[in-house]
């Protein structure tokens, strides 16, 4: 990886008057910005389509798009929707919040008015699209066609072929419904075009895009649907377990996450061919893919379906060094890993022979231990460096709530400073200083921004797929000074 630095910004976050961040021009500018700091990377949150549970580690599928981020104005512009459509079902404001259930309710019906339009003008480039990513698009569009018609119905109470995946009962009934299919199609042929517009935009300003892929996709998903065999599912389709990570220091009762778990055994039979796709198809996505608990390749931590919390589980075995070794034959070198997780031996091992890249978080360093991996001086130059993570607290409130462990960040920065954002900026330069080959930042951090930047999101587990930037936060100022930082410590 090419040393230099980076922000994380969900496409989400992004400024747009109508709801939620797109790949629109806001999207342009904020490669702009970057470009005016001396930064080469922007990390995202997983960009995939989501459901009611709204966070984008249960994607409804491991290949598509989230349609939400299909930019309207460029349908405008396309003559796709008129201004008057669109007014009529957005909001045009920006409270710092995302309301998914107006979107829910009302962002679909823009995206069928501009799709069947698109199929009249362009239905031989649609076809063209279709063909090339055929392996996941016909499932996901059969599945979405299925849950429109069935009322979004769970597809375990579906009829007892469609459920199955029955090849000849589902091409009758796509047949008489392949108006809503291509249709599904259409908007994906949509957000994918506009997706790669905008990487190609942002590479040609020599800004990278890094994306995680999350180890799990959600049970009501194109894939657990699509591939029931490769997960852990009774004869009924239902999850006989779900996933989760044990009671720790975090929580006494452990997180109880509810994705369906993989039957690896199954996989392996079939040569982790999913998994390929899947692999083959971030790279292209992606300049850099970031997997999301890699742990879950060592063993993964598996909660008997219907428990109601992660107290009592178990480890289960993953595929381990066979599935690496495919990863490193597609990806080649493109991949790091999230590897802030529950230590044990059989994912020491695995990281060690996978020699991926991890995560190293400055809030994680000041626990008294002087050999602390997490402490800058310390880094290798095989990692990424954060001030703190999407599940961290901002660091003005980190700073606030944590007295000791400021005190101990201004002795190891040999700072006098009491001042939070001084000490803020002291800190991002101490990182930015370090072996680590990438250094990303929150926006909110570097622009210095507090709690106020999270009114009206009370649940931690929501403010990363809520919260939204306004335009007036984005001050080139920070910007200039962040250029100059990255220059001094050769990452420009």
């Amino acid at each position: 990886m090419e040393r230099g630095s980076g922000i994380f910004l969900p496409i989400s976050a992004l400024p747009s008057k109508y709801g939620i961040g797109t790949f629109s021009k806001e999207a342009k500018k904020f490669v702009k910005i970057l470009k005016i700091g001396g930064q080469k990377y922007w990390q995202l949150l997983p960009i995939n389509p989501i459901n009611e549970n709204i966070s984008p580690y249960h994607p409804v599928c491991a290949f598509a798009i989230n349609p939400y981020f299909i930019d309207l104005d460029e349908l405008k512009k396309k003559h796709l929707l008129s201004q008057r459509e669109i007014d009529d079902h957005t909001k045009n404001r920006n409270d710092g919040k995302i309301d998914y259930g107006f979107l829910a309710e009302h962002r679909y019906t823009l995206l069928f008015l501009a799709a069947q339009r698109l199929l009249k003008l362009e239905k031989s480039k649609i076809d063209n699209f279709y063909r090339k990513h055929k392996y996941w698009l016909k499932d996901y569009a059969s599945f979405l066609t299925l849950k429109k018609i069935t009322a979004n119905s769970s597809w375990k109470n579906w009829e007892k072929s469609w459920r199955n995946h029955q090849k000849k009962d589902l091409e009758m009934v796509i047949e008489k419904n392949i108006r809503d299919f291509n249709t599904f199609v259409a908007i994906q042929y949509l957000a994918y075009k506009q997706y790669f517009k905008l990487k190609k935009y942002a590479n040609a300003r020599g800004v990278y895009l890094i994306g995680e892929l999350p180890f799990y996709v959600d049970y009501e998903s194109s894939d657990c649907w699509a591939h029931s065999k490769e997960f852990m599912l009774d004869n009924n389709k239902n999850p006989i377990s779900v996933a989760g990570v044990p009671p720790d220091y975090f929580s006494l009762t452990g997180q109880l996450w509810g994705n369906p778990v993989y039957n690896f055994e199954i996989m392996q039979k079939n040569n982790f061919k999913w998994w390929n796709k899947r692999i083959a198809h971030a790279s292209k996505l992606y300049d850099v893919i970031c997997l999301h608990y890699f742990r879950g390749f060592a063993s993964f931590y598996a909660v008997d379906s219907g428990s109601e919390t992660a107290k009592y589980g178990k480890w289960i075995s993953g595929p381990g060094k066979t599935i690496i070794d495919k990863f490193n034959f597609i990806a080649q070198n493109k991949i790091v890993i999230d590897d802030l997780t529950n230590v044990s031996q059989d994912f020491l091992s695995l990281k060690d022979y996978a020699n991926y890249p991890g995560l190293k978080v400055f809030q994680y360093a000041f626990d008294g231990n002087p050999y602390n991996p997490h402490l800058p001086h310390l880094y290798e130059k095989n990692s990424l460096a954060y001030l703190n993570t999407k599940d961290n607290e901002l660091m003005s409130i980190f700073l606030k709530n944590n007295y000791e462990i400021k005190e101990a960040i201004k002795y190891y920065l040999n700072s006098e400073d009491d001042n939070n954002s001084n000490l803020i900026d002291a800190s991002i330069k101490c990182l930015m200083n370090s072996r680590a080959n990438i250094t990303i930042f929150m926006p909110q951090d570097l622009l210095n921004l507090d709690e106020n930047t999270r009114i009206n999101i009370p649940e931690k587990k929501d403010r990363n797929w809520l919260f939204r930037l306004k335009k007036a936060q984005f001050k080139k100022e920070m910007f200039y000074k962040l250029y100059d930082w990255a220059c001094t410590y050769n990452r420009y």
